[in-house]
């Protein structure tokens, strides 16, 4: 008997142009054993509906497509797959398919179409009347039975998450290769059929987010084996489309620095905090301004090292689009700054030097002298070493420093039993100490 792992497998392989690649990585090579095992597994299942609504909607049965005739009649194979499993109700479906003021035939005309829908599913699908059905008739509506590798929606959302846990492992040749599968799925606009049906509206943007976050996560990918040159071009697209998204930017400041083009990477970031200002009011996120400051220094720290976790070269600063968790992507609550800070390199000196030393620095004097100031200055441009955040925690109004130091710290989510080192900056109004751990 062959086992489930092999089933999805081989489904895969026989649906799915692109998802060779992404099976030998993940399989360690079990994927050409899966197409050997095809014809097995072929005559073990009963025929299997497919259906692709990344593109204009497919229905197809082991790689046959199957005609389903009529925009309304798609209209409600699409809905229905949007639900897979789940029961819709009928009076949802005539608001979908009808609008706000359906004809007074319109509950008539819904069982009509998902009659005639029925039969094309269930000659496509090999099944007699006495069969299961793949569209069944529930009380309060109607449910599309799908296997869950049998919608390529489903399958482009897996492989969306097993890349973003291959970056979190740092095994970037293997979320490079998933990435690439993913988005071979892609045949054209989401949900083409269905575009303008107000059904339809929020879930193609949900999708076309989640490719975007997938095409994000492939560049980082390529950026940690040295790909940095080539995906320069692509970038300079991506961000001429989508100028407010700052990762993007981000992306692309890097891969310029990485292919010797420093004065290029800081226009770049000149260039986002420009546009921000001019359409939204407000400057770039604590990762942008990071990076470009990493970038005016040279820091040492933004070129790649070799770390042989995984056969590829490991970026010293990965960030997954959506939870960035290393070196730029720290945790923090630290104020931003608007203005530049002027004449205090020799005392941020003096504070590095002190917590070499000592887990605690305290700076003391007069008020208004710029202690607050230096300190967030010195948690910002540091804030990369601690991999577990920095934080500022205003401790002037504390009444019962025990119970205000455990909520404080309960806030910031820190904990003294760490495997990484935190830093804290603890501002009382006449002293701010810089504290690690």
């Amino acid at each position: 008997m062959v086992n489930a792992e092999l089933r999805w497998a081989a489904r895969c392989l026989g649906r799915t142009a692109g998802y060779g690649e992404y099976l030998d990585v993940a399989l360690s090579g079990r994927g050409r054993r899966c197409e050997r095992e095809l014809s097995v597994i072929n005559h073990v299942d009963r025929r299997t509906l497919e259906l692709r609504l990344l593109g204009p909607m497919e229905a197809c049965v082991d790689g046959v497509s199957v005609s389903v005739s009529g925009p309304r009649r798609r209209a409600l194979l699409i809905r229905l797959a949007l639900s897979a499993n789940e029961v819709v109700s009928k009076d949802r479906l005539i608001d979908d398919l009808w609008g706000e003021d359906p004809p007074p035939t319109a509950a008539k005309s819904l069982h009509v179409q998902v009659s005639q829908l029925r039969d094309v599913l269930r000659v496509a699908d090999g099944l007699s009347a006495k069969d299961d059905e793949v569209l069944v008739t529930r009380q309060s509506g109607y449910m599309l039975r799908l296997e869950p590798d049998s919608l390529d929606v489903s399958r482009f959302e897996q492989s969306c998450a097993a890349a973003r846990e291959a970056l979190e492992q740092h095994a970037h040749a293997r979320a490079g290769a998933i990435c690439r599968a993913a988005l071979s799925l892609w045949r054209g606009p989401a949900l083409d059929d269905v575009s303008q049906e107000s059904f339809a509206v929020a879930e193609i943007a949900r999708l076309e987010e989640l490719r975007l976050a997938v095409i994000e996560m492939r560049i980082e990918a390529d950026l940690a084996q040295s790909g940095h040159v080539e995906i320069i071009s692509e970038l300079e697209t991506l961000v001429a489309r989508h100028p407010l998204r700052e990762h993007l930017w981000w992306l692309l400041a890097l891969a310029l620095y990485r292919s010797g083009r420093q004065a290029e990477a800081v226009r770049a970031c000149t260039r986002l905090r420009q546009i921000l200002r001019e359409e939204l009011g407000f400057d770039p996120n604590l990762e942008i301004t990071t990076l470009e400051h990493r970038i005016i220094v040279q820091d040492p720290t933004l070129e790649l090292r070799a770390t042989g976790t995984d056969d590829s070269v490991d970026m010293n600063l990965s960030v997954a689009s959506s939870q960035p968790r290393a070196v730029l992507g720290y945790r923090t609550n630290l104020p931003r700054i608007p203005t530049p800070f002027i004449g205090g390199e020799r005392l941020l000196d003096e504070i590095a030097e002190q917590l070499r030393i000592s887990n605690v620095v305290t700076l003391t004097g007069t008020g208004g002298v710029g202690k607050t100031r230096a300190a967030i200055e010195f948690g910002h441009r540091h804030a990369a070493e601690f991999d577990r955040g920095v934080f500022f925690v205003d401790l002037a109004p504390v009444s019962n420093t025990g119970a205000d130091m455990t909520r404080s710290r309960r806030r910031c989510r820190l904990s003294r039993s760490a495997s990484s080192p935190c830093s804290t900056l603890s501002w009382t109004g006449s002293a701010i100490a810089v504290s690690c751990w």
